[in-house]
């Protein structure tokens, strides 16, 4: 907190990627040809004229945005925002943060020559580009992608300024070297734009064939597949779908729900009561537990700002009617399995929204290692599921920069190695009819589309 506002320490991320840099450098296998950076979406950097820094770049984490989707959609119809920018207009979206500030006349708006996205702004101190790459510029509800430009006409009308946008390029440019940037002393190494915003640097490295989703299994969970462009008729709208852009010009048509952050605020609970148990001995304590015994909505508002997490599960569940958890291990295995179904759901929604068949669902990043998981979202789905890859980020960010500096020559070459290089795991749905019933009480309790006006959480 700094001036009662939620702020991220850029110097402090700085200093991790500079000290990285020199690690790298120091570990003796040559010369760095490339650098790249991927994050979060949503949130932004705005500089002056002489390109320095108006504060550290607010979190979207932050209140300021508490009232502002529904001046928002006030003045702009949520049909036609949906239908230009492809995202549900959420509190957390660059655009409503933006109008927030100029709601408030927020000095920095009006001083603010130029603005980046967070990966952007580590490129400009990298190599000196002022430039917003196009996967994470998809994230802000500030980017027409029915045209593949900056929707400004949509941003006069909500007295957002037009010079502080910088042209939007692609995964793959070529920004420049880090000897025009900070890191003079590291030479000629190319900055390369990858796909700036996480999700898509993961998806990328993802192999799939016809028929598979996606899962970005992480703090937050990403359910969705690749299409050719993007998805923004009204049954899209009222599933609570939302479109980013991938690879390739690809589009991802995505289901955004909560993740193993809910775990992790738990986990965080039971410490201050003295409970410290790692991660394996709550999944061996979950596997014991009774079987879809107690669900709920992840999306449930009340979980977004809560503090103790098993507490609120707890509140939720008995105003469904469902058993409350007490133990670390029910509510665990509450957890996975809730989010399990949630994934499950979001899969039937996109396969009924898109008319395409899904048989298949890939489980990348964190949540791919967690095997009681990735078999829950098979039974939930009835569908096989592949996990891995762990690191599909990364992965995903190496694949751009190869293919930028022509060692491999496309996105599928790249994800052909990738398959090679990194075994996955198959998990086969039980068919449990248990699993039947617990998808029709899910279907009751759940809402599909996000609360729009309380999520104040990144989608990542």
């Amino acid at each position: 907190m700094v001036g009662g506002e939620l702020r991220w320490d850029v110097d402090g991320l700085w200093d991790g990627i500079t000290t990285g840099i020199s690690a790298a450098r120091g570990r003796g296998r040559g010369t760095i040809r490339s650098v790249a950076v991927d994050a979060w979406g949503v949130d932004f950097a705005l500089l002056d004229r002489g390109r320095h820094l108006l504060g550290d770049p607010v979190s979207y984490r932050d209140a300021r945005t508490r009232g502002m989707v529904t001046d928002a959609i006030g003045r702009v119809d949520e049909r036609e925002l949906f239908a230009a920018t492809g995202n549900q207009t959420l509190a957390i979206n660059t655009l409503i943060q933006l109008l927030a500030m100029a709601t408030t006349g927020d000095p920095a708006l009006g001083d603010a020559d130029l603005l980046l996205t967070i990966p952007d702004l580590f490129h400009h101190w990298l190599c000196g580009s002022e430039v917003v790459e196009r996967t994470n510029a998809t994230t802000t509800e500030c980017f027409d992608q029915s045209i593949g430009s900056w929707a400004f006409d949509l941003l006069d009308r909500f007295d957002i300024p037009r010079h502080i946008f910088p042209p939007v390029v692609e995964p793959g440019t070529i920004l420049g070297t880090l000897a025009g940037g900070r890191l003079r002393e590291h030479g000629q190494a190319v900055v390369v734009a990858p796909a700036a915003h996480d999700t898509a640097s993961a998806v990328a490295a993802a192999p799939g064939r016809p028929g598979t989703a996606f899962v970005s299994a992480g703090s937050w969970t990403l359910v969705g597949v690749e299409r050719s462009a993007p998805t923004t008729g009204a049954r899209a709208l009222l599933a609570g779908l939302t479109n980013e852009g991938g690879v390739g010009g690809l589009t991802l048509l995505l289901s955004v729900i909560p993740g193993f952050w809910l775990l992790e605020l738990s986990r965080q609970a039971w410490r201050r009561i003295g409970d410290d148990r790692e991660l394996d001995e709550l999944l061996v304590a979950a596997a014991s537990a009774e079987p879809l015994r107690s669900l709920f909505d992840p999306n449930d508002p009340s979980l977004l700002d809560a503090v103790d997490v098993p507490a609120v599960i707890r509140t939720i569940c008995r105003s469904r009617g469902q058993p409350e958890p007490t133990e670390p291990g029910e509510i665990t295995r509450a957890i996975l399995e809730s989010l399990a179904l949630k994934a499950a759901e979001a899969v039937s929604s996109i396969e009924s929204v898109t008319g395409e068949l899904i048989t298949t669902i890939r489980v990348i990043g964190g949540g791919s290692r967690n095997r009681l998981y990735c078999q829950w979202v098979a039974d939930a789905s009835g569908r096989e599921v592949i996990a891995g890859p762990a690191e599909a980020a990364v992965l995903g960010n190496l694949a751009v920069q190869a293919a930028a500096l022509g060692l491999v020559g496309s996105l599928a070459d790249a994800r052909r190695i990738v398959s090679d290089a990194v075994r996955p795991e198959i998990f086969e749905p039980d068919h449990d009819e248990r699993w039947l019933a617990a998808t029709e009480r899910f279907a009751v309790m759940s809402t599909r589309r996000p609360n729009r006006e309380q999520s104040r959480e990144v989608l990542t």
